[in-house]
């Protein structure tokens, strides 16, 4: 079939479950060539699939085909934290230190942290301290919050709520990173409490101290109203 011919037939013969999100083409003096690229809705298991069909006319009634098939992949296993420097360690009873200055992370005890960012269960309390980054009183503490049992619940279940999930092998660029941190920290009965190390710009991310994640639009939103 002519490129046109062939590209029309595609159009009219999608991908069972796709759906058509763009187009190209392309045109020289010894060259025509054109596209038609389908989406598939994101999944637990990957993000961003896409399927690229290129067409392109080597004679009146021929046509070469190039199909790409892209994916992002999900990899399920918790990303662990690597950072070597001194960790924090915030108790809720206690006052919000002044300052996290030279802190990379925070420090907490328990096997369960390794696979999971907070315990199961429903906290009792909470105590959220923020602290500037580089644009305002350098590492300084900007504000101290202690939440009651409904609040800190509300904020220890979006924090649990978030994903785990994680891209493999991606460089990534983090502008308008001023270090802003946030440490929650949580209570529990009958075990010790557990700290949130919540990086508030740039590539935002929220970890335990042996995990991290990005952190949910949900978390974000609640965590706005006590974490500056």
């Amino acid at each position: 079939m002519s490129m046109e011919d062939t590209l029309a037939w595609f159009r009219a013969h999608p991908p069972a479950g796709l759906s058509e999100n763009g187009s190209s083409q392309g045109f020289s003096p010894s060259h025509k060539s054109a596209g038609v690229s389908y989406s598939a809705p994101d999944s637990p298991a990957w993000r961003g699939a896409a399927l690229e069909v290129g067409v392109a006319a080597t004679g009146a009634t021929v046509s070469d085909i190039r199909v790409d098939a892209l994916t992002e992949w999900w990899d399920p296993v918790p990303m662990q934290v690597t950072v070597e420097g001194t960790r924090l360690r915030i108790a809720v009873a206690d006052p919000c230190p002044a300052s996290d200055r030279g802190y990379v992370s925070v420090q907490n005890a328990g096997d369960d942290l390794s696979s999971a960012l907070l315990p199961s269960g429903a906290p009792t309390g909470a105590l959220v301290c923020s602290y500037e980054g580089m644009n305002g009183t350098t590492y300084a503490l900007q504000r101290s919050t202690s939440l009651d049992p409904t609040e800190a619940g509300k904020l220890a279940a979006a924090i649990a709520g978030t994903s785990l999930n994680h891209l493999d092998d991606v460089v990534r660029s983090c502008p308008r990173d001023d270090t802003s941190m946030t440490v929650l920290a949580f209570s529990y009965p009958g075990r010790q409490d557990v700290d949130i190390w919540y990086h508030r710009t740039g590539c935002r991310s929220i970890s335990n101290g042996s995990i991290v994640a990005s952190p949910s639009e949900a978390f974000m939103d609640l965590a706005a109203n006590f974490a500056g």
